[in-house]
């Protein structure tokens, strides 16, 4: 039963993740704020995953997301292209987790 609920929230916040960085490619004063909450909801995923050593597959494309969201957080990146990268790296750990 852990495990399933472990699956559950990591698939939760790989949610969260998308909704925020999706708003945050909109672009606006908020951008920097969605991006920084998309980054705390991957680091909550990882460490569900990784604590119970659990998709390592998908640990590894979140981990990928995650450097992609930093990336776009910083003021001479390029959000819209790294989040883009970083929803394809999610949609990607989200499927395999699922399988």
């Amino acid at each position: 039963m852990a495990v399933f609920l472990r699956v559950l929230n990591a698939l939760e916040n790989i949610r969260s993740a998308i909704a925020f960085q999706v708003s945050a490619q909109a672009g606006g004063p908020a951008a920097s704020g969605l991006i920084e909450d998309s980054i705390a909801e991957l680091e909550d995923a990882l460490q569900v995953l990784d604590g119970a050593r659990l998709h390592s597959d998908a640990v590894r494309l979140l981990q990928q997301a995650r450097d992609l969201a930093r990336v776009a957080s910083e003021p001479e990146g390029v959000p819209s292209f790294f989040l883009a990268e970083a929803i394809r790296k999610e949609e990607a750990a989200r499927a395999r987790i699922i399988q």
